[in-house]
C-alpha cells in the first residue's frame, strides 16, 4: 500500500502481510485505518485476510480485519500516561469485520503486552517520523461503529 508521509507530503509504501505460514509462521500486521471520510477518527486493526469483490463491473478490495477499539483495563493507566505509552486492546476474533481496503492510512506496528490480561497491545510510534508525527493528530476512538 502507498500512503502520503506526514513529514515530507512523498508517496511511502507499506507492505502489509496476512499470511498463516509465512516462513513457516503465522504473520497478521497492523494497519491504521480512517474510521470515517472527512475526520480525525482512526483505529489500529490486525489484518487477516484481503480480497477483491467484482460486483456489476466494479472491483472492491476489502479486507477482513480485528479492531483494536476495546476500552482498555484502568491498571496501567496511570503509568501508561507518564511514558507516554498508546495501549490499545482488541475485539474478540469473532468480532472481526470486513472493511474497505482503501480507509487504510499506513502499516503500524503493535507488540504485545505480555503481562495483560486482556491481548493488550503497545503501540510502538516511534517507528518512523511518520507514525510518530501522525499519531500526534489523530483522534484513536473506542468502540468505533465501522
Amino acid at each position: 500500500m502507498h500512503y502520503a508521509s506526514v513529514v515530507d507530503w512523498r508517496w511511502k509504501e507499506n507492505t502489509i502481510r496476512a499470511n498463516p505460514s509465512f516462513h513457516n509462521r503465522p504473520r497478521y500486521d497492523y494497519a491504521l485505518v480512517q474510521v470515517t471520510p472527512n475526520d480525525n477518527k482512526h483505529l489500529f486493526v490486525q489484518l487477516i485476510r484481503s480480497f477483491k469483490v467484482r460486483y456489476l463491473g466494479q472491483t472492491f478490495s476489502l479486507a477482513l480485519v480485528l479492531p483494536f477499539d476495546v476500552p482498555c483495563l484502568q491498571r496501567n493507566r496511570g503509568r501508561d500516561d507518564a511514558l507516554r505509552l498508546i495501549r490499545l486492546r482488541p475485539r474478540q476474533r469473532v468480532r472481526s469485520i470486513v472493511i474497505d481496503a482503501n480507509t487504510i492510512v499506513r502499516g503500524g506496528l503493535l507488540t504485545p503486552d505480555l503481562d495483560s490480561n486482556g491481548g493488550e497491545h503497545l503501540v510502538i510510534d516511534v517507528i518512523d517520523e511518520d507514525m510518530w508525527r501522525r499519531l500526534k493528530t489523530v483522534e484513536l476512538v473506542t468502540n468505533a461503529r465501522i
